[in-house]
């Protein structure tokens, strides 16, 4: 995408919306007038890229009050929530399920829409108010040809996870590729929003996604990797 990583943004909470999620801040497609623009911000010039019929597109977000970063990557975070979600014998503590849950399902959702930097720092966040955990900054997603690198290290961790939410699977089930293009939709009339392999690879990543979970239940059984609602 380039100078559209803000597309990325876009199409992940779409995604999120479509399979029942409220983890991702929502993000709607917006146009403003560079005049306008130039005249409110003082360093507009240096860090902005105008389209030539004078509008610079982006993505609004909602300013979140409580934000504030959860850091799941600091290796004391992952000693907590890493046995959780890879070793089948252990105790998730009840107060803990929901954030257990919360990044059972990350894990997946950042396969199928590989977004690369989740893990580089101050990329989840939780809303103070709701304690909810947030995918936050997205725009790492939906590269139209992501690093291989990557995607094999998120296809590695998620083949390590054995329980997921079963609300979740079902939704994604459900969410065929037909369905997905329709999720995503356009940017503006006429414009889609991502590139038609993009959205090939993104289902795609939502097979491979189904498929590891068929196996664990193959082997498991569904009560045991099902294990969240």
């Amino acid at each position: 995408m380039g100078d559209r990583r803000y597309r990325a943004e876009i199409a992940a909470y779409r995604l999120a919306h479509a399979l029942g999620l409220d983890n991702v801040p929502r993000a709607v497609p917006r146009s403003f007038d560079v005049t306008t623009l130039r005249r409110l911000l003082p360093d507009f010039d240096k860090d902005a890229l105008p389209d030539t019929d004078g509008r610079i597109r982006g993505a609004l977000m909602p300013w979140i009050d409580a934000y504030r970063v959860l850091p799941l990557e600091e290796a004391s975070w992952r000693a907590r929530w890493e046995p959780w979600l890879t070793d089948p014998s252990s105790t998730i503590p009840e107060d803990q399920r929901p954030l257990a849950a919360a990044i059972s399902t990350l894990i997946a959702f950042d396969y199928i829409t590989a977004n690369w930097d989740r893990w580089s720092g101050a990329n989840i966040a939780e809303d103070g108010a709701t304690h909810a955990v947030l995918y936050v900054d997205n725009d790492g997603a939906f590269y139209d040809n992501p690093p291989p690198h990557a995607l094999t290290r998120q296809l590695a961790l998620l083949r390590r996870v054995v329980r997921f939410s079963s609300s979740f699977v079902e939704a994604l089930r459900a969410l065929d590729g037909a369905k997905l293009r329709d999720t995503f939709g356009e940017e503006t009339p006429g414009q889609p929003l991502l590139l038609d392999r993009a959205v090939k690879d993104a289902d795609a990543r939502r097979r491979t996604v189904l498929d590891a979970i068929d196996s664990r239940v193959k082997d498991a059984g569904a009560t045991a990797v099902l294990a969240f609602p």
